[in-house]
């Protein structure tokens, strides 16, 4: 993720890999990077910080990163338990988290295409590591 976020904005990259809901979040918690394209991380936070302990970083840069690595992490879990069912778009899955753990919304027409009954996630995150696993249940 860290390489990523050297060569894409935080915008760029959010929007690439959020689905619509994603997006929306991404703007109510990230409204300084949501509101600009080319804006990278902010303060004149230099790139060699990214080499130093993660709780040395600015709170919202550490936030940031976070969010999207979650993100990133999960759907690519999601992606490799439907496929070759399916190939699917960063678009078609959302992680959201309305209460507790979080869960997998899937968009319509993926629904309409594989007959999912549900889909469990698991992710754990500890300093700069974070992993997913993903169950898909068919019927």
């Amino acid at each position: 993720m860290l390489r990523l976020l050297r060569t894409h904005s935080p915008h760029r990259l959010a929007n690439r890999i959020s689905s619509t809901q994603e997006w929306r979040e991404f703007g109510k918690n990230f409204p300084s990077f949501a509101s600009s394209k080319h804006q990278v991380l902010s303060n004149g936070w230099k790139w060699a910080t990214l080499n130093a302990r993660h709780d040395a970083w600015p709170l919202e840069e550490r936030h940031l990163v976070r969010w999207l690595s979650v993100r990133w992490v999960a759907k690519e879990a999601v992606f490799k338990a439907i496929y070759p069912h399916r190939r699917m778009q960063w678009s078609d899955v959302s992680i959201v988290k309305h209460s507790g753990k979080p869960q997998i919304e899937f968009s319509p027409h993926v629904i309409m295409d594989l007959p999912i009954e549900r889909a469990h996630l698991s992710i754990s995150h500890d300093g700069d590591y974070i992993v997913a696993f993903v169950t898909v249940c068919c019927t």
